[in-house]
């Protein structure tokens, strides 16, 4: 995980950027495999933006290798609560920038 504020940045800063409808992926080439979520509190209440959290933590867990040598950064612009809608999308926004 990307834990700092500073390594956070530092993807924000620098990687690139691919939006999609419901979220934005920054991505960074680098030796090793990190990964953050970040959730704008416009999102809704803790329950809805700790539900989106999971949602993508578990596209993490079931697709690692679309996040293997990059730092990653998914940031949440829009709540969906739909699993398979919001993996098709960062499936694709993955393969962008690939």
């Amino acid at each position: 995980m990307l834990k700092t504020p500073a390594e956070i940045k530092r993807v924000l800063d620098h990687g690139r950027r691919v939006a999609g409808r419901w979220v934005n992926i920054y991505r960074l080439p680098q030796k090793d495999t990190r990964f953050a979520v970040l959730v704008s509190r416009r999102l809704g209440k803790a329950v809805r933006r700790n539900r989106m959290k999971r949602l993508v933590r578990e596209i993490y867990r079931l697709h690692p290798e679309w996040f293997e040598h990059r730092h990653t950064v998914i940031y949440l612009k829009r709540f969906r609560n739909n699993f398979l809608d919001l993996q098709n999308e960062i499936k694709r926004l993955v393969e962008k920038t690939s």
